[in-house]
């Protein structure tokens, strides 16, 4: 289930486009002819809502193909990978062997030895599962760019590469004519590329005009935008907050006390906007922020 935009980004190239996905991940070599077929993600007798599983048809047989994108390492991973492969084996009345990968996006949390397998001995049972553990950051840039599919583009700026790869995904998406893809995609390469880049850099990037004609006032309505923008809204809160708190403990009197925090209200408004504007340049705030603190 979706819980936040890289969620929703990674569902959407899990969805549109899932042979590329699976090119990308090396689970389908670039001849090899393929049937995918979209499998339902709830898993049966379980809480659990995996992140996208395939039944995949080539000419040495049919399987499963079970692909879980993370932001960030999770030590229960190994778990949950067991979980998933065994109850999608069992959904499927053991008909397929199950081919499991982990796509990272980050190295955020990774250990230096990343398990890629598990056994678990349960008595009479002995479960084991081996998975792939795919970095993205590992992945050529330049060699995802020239797959020439459209869904991966926003994956493009967290491979191996930099600014020039990010912007070559940013013209090749903002030169998508079907519209409503088009933006779809300039969100998901904004939210991604925020794992890597700072804002500000991404969203110059993505409005240049002479790679796209979005207003910046239609960029600030967008929810990849508005997400970017409360996460550092909270920071400046955070950082105005402790300025705050120093102000008011050099005072000792009450009077200073009130005085403290009054500077501190005041500290955290000038911090929020000075914040703003330094990740958002041109953003325009309404009262509400006078009434934070």
């Amino acid at each position: 289930m979706s819980t936040t935009p890289y969620d929703d980004a990674f569902k959407d190239l899990a969805e549109q486009d899932p042979e590329a996905l699976l090119l990308m991940l090396g689970a389908l070599n670039p001849a090899e002819r393929a049937t995918i077929t979209l499998l339902s993600r709830e898993l049966r007798a379980s809480k659990q809502i995996a992140d996208q599983p395939y039944l995949v048809t080539t000419p040495a047989g049919t399987r499963i193909v079970h692909v879980e994108a993370q932001t960030r390492y999770d030590t229960a991973m190994p778990e949950r990978m067991l979980d998933y492969g065994l109850r999608l084996w069992l959904a499927h009345e053991h008909q397929y062997p199950v081919d499991s990968y982990v796509l990272l996006l980050t190295p955020s949390g990774l250990p230096v030895e990343a398990p890629d397998s598990l056994s678990v001995d349960a008595g009479s049972i002995l479960l084991t599962i081996n998975y792939h553990v795919v970095r993205i950051w590992e992945m050529q840039a330049a060699m995802a760019l020239a797959m020439g599919r459209d869904q991966i583009l926003p994956f493009v700026p967290l491979m191996d590469g930099g600014l020039t790869e990010l912007e070559a995904s940013a013209k090749r998406v903002v030169e998508i004519e079907d519209e409503e893809k088009r933006d779809t995609l300039v969100l998901s390469l904004l939210v991604l590329s925020s794992l890597r880049y700072n804002p500000e850099t991404i969203v110059e990037v993505i409005r240049r005009e002479s790679m796209y004609n979005i207003p910046l006032e239609q960029i600030k309505e967008t929810p990849g935008y508005q997400y970017l923008f409360r996460k550092a809204l909270e920071e400046g809160r955070e950082e105005g907050r402790e300025e705050g708190r120093e102000e008011g403990r050099e005072e000792g009197r009450e009077e200073g006390r009130e005085e403290g925090r009054e500077e501190g209200r005041e500290a955290l408004i000038r911090m929020v906007r000075r914040l703003a504007d330094k990740r958002f340049p041109g953003i325009q705030l309404g009262d509400e922020v006078e009434r934070i603190g």
